[in-house]
């Protein structure tokens, strides 16, 4: 569990520095430093890392509640009403 932690706070990070740079891109570009291929890399980058940081969270409750199962604290509905 520890590791998905890791992940979760890796990709906020990483959501974070995408959009910085994506930032920086775009003012760029209307400076004439980049072209408009690097914008668009740029925000596809930014894009990726925003899809990934909500699925580690949700990797993470998904072994969480996996891991309580396993040790018996959280039952499944079937068993809870036996």
């Amino acid at each position: 569990m520890q590791s998905e932690l890791t992940m979760i706070k890796a990709y906020e990070k990483a959501v974070i520095a995408s959009q910085k740079s994506l930032e920086v891109i775009q003012a760029g570009y209307g400076e004439g430093l980049y072209t408009f291929l690097d914008v668009l890399n740029s925000q596809r980058d930014y894009f990726i890392s925003r899809s990934h940081y909500p699925k580690a969270g949700y990797d993470f409750l998904v072994e969480k509640a996996k891991f309580k199962q396993l040790v018996g604290v959280l039952l499944t509905p079937k068993e809870k009403s036996q």
